[in-house]
Order: structure tokens, then C-alpha cells, then sequence
């Protein structure tokens, strides 16, 4: 397996080889698996498309895992209805749904009140996805600290590989970093393997930067056809019926 075959197809590549060794994909993580298994997960910081496209990918090769979702991203809402719509799907494709918690929108709290925010968005994501949450992973923990959170309730992901039974691999900024997981699977170990959707969204495999430089043109043509229906109707004639009326009154504009 090769460390820079960033697309799409690659993604789907590197889990039929995982398969073809024998493996089993978990998006579970509380009981540990001492045989051939790798502890799937995906932090969406960025896009919920791009997540989609990775479950489905997942969900054709019989594969599940665990999404997780940031309440603050500054690049999707999930409370949004296009946001909620690709949660729902990638539910209905059987996968699991966790917190993805940003320390940082909390700066200058106490222990104690983190944890209490934590708790609050577990409750929000729950209440718009519709399923209990079982887990959650720390934003950038390595820049904001980690945060110390255990319950029976919600469990942390990272504690996972403080056994020396299950070791780690991520995708961050958009390489392995800290080595690929290729001398885990010829040894047979168990791992536990985090990749960003982002970086896997291309179909043709290009420097972590032109990804992103992508990433923002698709979004801001996604939310200009957002705002499509509503730009087009200031080149209506005033006055016409489809159009604003060539005097508004207060109470026509508030139905609008």
C-alpha cells in the first residue's frame, strides 16, 4: 500500500486490501480485539459530503465505522437541512455517529464546565441525528490540550490506544505523518485508524493544499446555489407578481 494515493478510489483500495488480509473493520471501541482488526473512524472537520462519499464507499465493501461531527465547525452546520440529510444518510447506511469536541470554543473554562459542554453538545447532536451517542474524539487535542472526560455514557476514543494492544495511524494534514499502517498489517497487530474525509475526496490525487483550494471553490458554489432562489428574485421586474413589489410595506416584508 502506498502512503499518497489520497482519492476516493485509493480510500476504497486500501480497505479491499485491509479485507484481503483477513481483517475486520470495527467502528466499535470499547471491547478490544486482539486478532486482526482495525478501529475505523473519520473526525469530519470540514464537509459532511465528503463523508458521505467515504460511508458509501464503506457501505458497498459491507464495511461500518464511526463518523464524528463538530457542533462549531465554521464550514458546515449540522442543524442545517443539507448538513442533516447527509447525517441521516450516512446513519441509514449503518454507521454510527459520534461527537467530535472542540476544546478550544471553550477557552478560559474550568475542567468542570468543559465537561459540562461537553455533555450539552452530546445532548444536541443526539437530539438532531436521532441515535444515541456512544463515543466521542478531542479536536486537535495535540494543540488544545486533552481533556480528561470519562463516563459510562460517552467514551473517549483516544483512550482506546493507551493499550499496547491497539496502536494508531491518522491522515492528519492530509499525509501520514507518523508513518502508514503497512508494518502493522504484515505483523497482524490490531490498530485503530482515524483518516479526515476531506483529504479523500478527490478523484485525482494532488498536494493536501490544491484538496483544499477545491474544497472552498465547491463550497462556495454550493452556497451560492443556496442563495440562488433568493438572488434571482432582485432581477424580476418590480411590480411583477413573481417578483418584490415596486412599493413594500412593512407588513409585506415580513412575509418574505
Amino acid at each position: 500500500m502506498t502512503a499518497f494515493d489520497f482519492t476516493l478510489q485509493g480510500y476504497q483500495k486500501r480497505l479491499e486490501a485491509l479485507l484481503d488480509r483477513g481483517y475486520s473493520v470495527s467502528g466499535q471501541f470499547r471491547e478490544l480485539d486482539s486478532s486482526r482488526t482495525v478501529y475505523l473512524r473519520h473526525d469530519v472537520d470540514l464537509s459532511m459530503e465528503a463523508a458521505l462519499e467515504i460511508a458509501t464507499v464503506e457501505a458497498q465493501l459491507g464495511v461500518s465505522s464511526t463518523f464524528f461531527i463538530l457542533l462549531n465547525s465554521d464550514f458546515y452546520n449540522p442543524f442545517s437541512v443539507v448538513s442533516r440529510r447527509s447525517l441521516e444518510a450516512i446513519l441509514e447506511l449503518g454507521h454510527c455517529i459520534g461527537l467530535h469536541f472542540d476544546r478550544s470554543a471553550y477557552e478560559g473554562r474550568t475542567p468542570k464546565s468543559l465537561s459540562d459542554a461537553l455533555v450539552t453538545e452530546k445532548f444536541m447532536l443526539e437530539s438532531i441525528s436521532g441515535t444515541k451517542l456512544q463515543y466521542f474524539s478531542q479536536h486537535k487535542p495535540a494543540t488544545h490540550g486533552f481533556l480528561e472526560h470519562q463516563s459510562a455514557e460517552l467514551f473517549d476514543v483516544y483512550s482506546q490506544i493507551e493499550s499496547q494492544q491497539v496502536s494508531y495511524f491518522s491522515d492528519s494534514s492530509g499525509t501520514f505523518r507518523f508513518g502508514d499502517y503497512s508494518d502493522a498489517v504484515e505483523a497482524g497487530m490490531s490498530f485503530q485508524l482515524l483518516t479526515h474525509p476531506i483529504w479523500w475526496s478527490v478523484t485525482k490525487n494532488e498536494h493536501p493544499r490544491l484538496t483544499l483550494e477545491a474544497f472552498l471553490r465547491k463550497l462556495g458554489t454550493k452556497q451560492a446555489n443556496l442563495l440562488g432562489r433568493t438572488v434571482s428574485k432582485f432581477d424580476i421586474e418590480l411590480g411583477s407578481p413573481d417578483g418584490w413589489p415596486a412599493v413594500v410595506h412593512r407588513e409585506q416584508l415580513d412575509t418574505k
